[in-house]
C-alpha cells in the first residue's frame, strides 16, 4: 500500500513539473498551454498557409498574443504572409521578419479579396467635379467624403477592379481610378492675353474658331502643338488657370498660347507677356 501511494505521489510530481514547464514555455508549442490563458489542445491548429492583410490601414503585428503587447510591425493591405497556426478564435501565429509574431485572426483572410495591379506611391489629382472616397474598393461601400476638384492626394495601390487605394484624412481609403488624374508638365509656354475688343479680335469679333462667343479660359493655340479641344492649365501667380483650346490666331505659333480674359483692353495689356508652366491632366488607368 505504501509503495502504491509513493508511486502515485511520484507520478503527481512528474506531471506537475511537465505542466509548469509547458506553462512557462514562450514558444507556443502545438498545445499552447499557459497559466494566464490556458487553451485546450483542440483550440490550437497548425495551418502553414498563406494569409492576407484585410485591413486598409494595415494589420498590426504583435510580439505576443495580447492587444496590450508591443506592436512590432504592420502588414500592408492585401499583402500575403505565412501563418503557422491559429490559437483559439482570436489569434494567429505568423512569421514576420524571420520572427514568430501574432496577428488578430479577424484582420486577415485566407483569400486575397482584390488583386493588385501595381504599387503606385504617386501623387494624383481629383476630377473636375470632385472625387468620391469610399471605405472599401466597392461603390456600394460607405462614402466617407469627396476630394475637391484638382486637389492632390497620395495614391498607394492600383487595383484590378477599377479602384485605387489613397491616403485621405490620414487613413487609407479608396476612389475610382478613372476619377483620378496625373498632372503632366508640357513645358514653359509664351502666354499672352486677349480681350473682347476689336483691337484684339479685328473683324472676327469676340468669337472662337467654332463660332462660339469667347469666354474666360478660351485659348488660341497652334493646333500642331496642342490639339483643338484640349483642356490644359496655365500656372498663374494665384494658382492654375483652366483653359480650353478652341481658337487660333495668325501670330500664335509653336509654344505660344493666347488666353482670352473678359476684361477691358487696358487691363488685358497689363497682364503681360511671359513664359509660364503649362500642364495637362491625364486620367489614371
Amino acid at each position: 500500500m505504501k509503495k502504491t501511494i509513493a508511486t502515485l505521489m511520484a507520478l503527481l510530481v512528474c506531471f506537475t513539473s511537465i505542466y509548469l514547464a509547458l506553462a512557462e514555455d514562450d514558444n507556443d508549442s502545438i498545445w499552447d498551454v499557459s497559466v494566464s490563458n490556458p487553451l485546450s489542445w483542440d483550440q490550437t491548429t497548425e495551418t502553414n498557409d498563406t494569409v492576407y492583410s484585410n485591413v486598409p490601414n494595415g494589420v498590426n503585428v504583435y510580439a505576443s498574443k495580447d492587444e496590450d503587447a508591443e506592436v512590432v510591425g504592420n502588414i500592408p493591405y492585401l499583402w500575403g504572409i505565412t501563418r503557422y497556426m491559429t490559437i483559439g478564435d482570436e489569434w494567429s501565429k505568423i512569421s514576420y521578419e524571420e520572427k514568430d509574431c501574432y496577428v488578430k485572426t479577424s484582420d486577415i483572410t485566407t483569400e486575397r479579396p482584390y488583386e493588385i495591379r501595381e504599387e503606385t506611391y504617386d501623387i494624383v489629382r481629383s476630377a473636375s467635379d470632385g472625387t468620391t472616397v469610399y471605405t472599401l474598393p466597392d461603390e456600394n461601400s460607405e462614402i466617407v467624403g469627396t476630394i475637391p476638384s484638382g486637389w492632390g492626394v497620395d495614391r498607394i495601390l492600383n487595383l484590378t477592379n477599377g479602384f485605387s487605394m489613397i491616403s485621405y484624412n490620414c487613413n487609407n481609403y479608396f476612389a475610382k481610378t478613372n476619377s483620378l488624374y496625373h498632372k503632366v508638365y508640357l513645358g514653359n509656354y509664351i502666354i499672352t492675353y486677349y480681350c473682347p475688343c476689336s483691337i484684339c479680335n479685328g473683324p472676327y469679333g469676340p468669337y472662337d474658331r467654332y463660332g462660339n462667343r469667347l469666354v474666360d479660359g478660351t485659348a488660341a493655340v497652334d493646333p500642331s502643338v496642342i490639339p483643338m479641344g484640349s483642356t490644359f492649365y496655365v500656372e498663374e501667380s494665384y494658382g492654375l488657370r483652366r483653359c480650353v483650346a478652341r481658337d487660333v490666331g495668325g501670330a500664335i505659333n509653336g509654344a505660344h498660347i493666347d488666353v482670352f480674359v473678359d476684361v477691358p483692353h487696358n487691363v488685358c495689356e497689363n497682364m503681360g507677356n511671359s513664359r509660364k508652366p503649362v500642364y495637362i491632366y491625364t486620367a489614371c488607368e
